[in-house]
């Protein structure tokens, strides 16, 4: 069985994330410190909901009904079991039926689709209670070099890392999906600037003027597209710097995002029809930006509370690994009570997707990178080599 992190790791994980060498993916588990054992989710909740939960509220909102046999079988509205084989039994067909978050929505975007992605974005767009990990990833980009920032992947929903890092007054871009429509066949965007939204109010966030120069850029060509904020990494010092040699954090959104032009132009990538569109249009071994890739060949990844659920980010990973041309970066998981299945299933990447499973809580983890930081650089100072 794994273990948790070492000391030795803590300190390579450290002096990688103050040199803009650290690619952070975010998985549903990021979000378990918000977590708490006595809880009902509802439409007002402070914490965002997992996937279970997400499922049972959209099954209420959206009428979702039962089969008639899977209902009587399980009861209403909690089974009661009369022995453990029954219980048994009344477990695996709720998590079938009812806490299936991908039959249910699939069901929702049936009834109504733009009640679906209203619902949605009312969720993610909200302001939610920073969690230590994350307060912990938007310190990152202070302890790096002025032309080397992070950049974070993830496939959830939520909006917790741009919280926290408009909070921590960090400048920051976003590169997410957005379901193309008729007249415009373009899949991936990057909004530009995103820190002067989040750094809002939540309530006045809707009356912000929309920039068409920071919001909704496309970006048709991912081949020859050069204007994201990667840094100059030839330049060694800070003064007079044009945007383009001047970093900022990146957040990648695989799965969609709330958009700045609210409801009706947010997506967020649930229903198995979803994935299929996803895969339709998306190739999976060019996803990305070339000078993005690039850079990430050029990283070591940290995967925190990513059970590897969403495949599609793996086959990215898998393509990456197998172009890169050092053998000095790492590949780390971090995962609560990880089986031995979950081991098997990080390395069944072979050789150049290796990657150590550590066992721990992402809170626990965080505070414990959080005390491996040297003092943040001077400003100016150069990427090191």
């Amino acid at each position: 069985m794994p273990s948790p992190p070492t000391d030795s790791h803590f300190k390579l994980a450290a002096r990688a994330a103050s040199e803009g060498k650290l690619t952070i993916f975010l998985g549903a588990g990021a979000n378990f410190a918000q977590q708490s054992t006595n809880r009902v989710y509802g439409a007002n909740a402070n914490f965002l909901p997992t996937g279970v939960e997400l499922a049972e509220y959209l099954a209420t909102e959206f009428g979702y009904q039962l089969p008639t046999h899977v209902a009587t079988a399980i009861g209403d509205p909690e089974p009661a079991p009369a022995n453990d084989r029954e219980k048994t039994l009344a477990t695996v067909l709720r998590k079938t039926f009812i806490d299936d978050l991908g039959k249910v929505s699939q069901h929702a975007q049936a009834q109504d689709p733009g009640a679906l992605n209203g619902t949605l974005h009312d969720i993610f767009s909200r302001d939610y209670p920073l969690t230590h990990l994350h307060k912990t990833l938007a310190a990152l980009p202070s302890r790096c070099p002025f032309n080397r920032r992070p950049v974070f992947i993830t496939t959830n929903y939520d909006t917790m890392m741009e919280q926290a890092l408009a909070a921590a007054n960090e400048p920051f871009d976003i590169l997410y999906y957005r379901t193309p429509g008729p007249s415009n066949p373009v899949w991936l965007y990057h909004w530009k600037n995103a820190h002067h939204y989040y750094q809002q109010p939540y309530s006045e966030r809707a009356d912000i003027p929309q920039d068409p120069i920071d919001h909704e850029l496309p970006i048709p060509d991912l081949a020859n597209y050069s204007d994201l904020p990667l840094g100059n990494n030839k330049r060694t010092d800070s003064d007079e710097l044009e945007d383009k040699d001047r970093a900022r954090t990146l957040i990648v959104k695989i799965h969609g995002t709330v958009s700045p032009k609210g409801r009706e132009h947010s997506t967020f990538i649930l229903t198995p029809d979803d994935y299929i569109q996803f895969l339709r249009l998306v190739s999976l071994r060019t996803p990305l930006p070339t000078t993005l890739f690039s850079r990430l060949l050029e990283t070591h990844f940290l995967f925190l509370g990513y059970g590897l659920g969403d495949w599609n980010i793996l086959a990215i990973c898998q393509n990456l690994w197998s172009q890169r041309t050092s053998p000095n970066f790492n590949n780390w998981a971090v995962q609560f009570k990880p089986t031995d299945a979950d081991v098997a299933r990080w390395n069944s990447t072979g050789p150049a997707g290796r990657i150590s499973v550590f066992d721990q809580n992402v809170t626990d983890y965080a505070k414990a990178l959080d005390a491996k930081f040297a003092p943040a650089p001077t400003p100016g100072a150069p990427v090191t080599p």
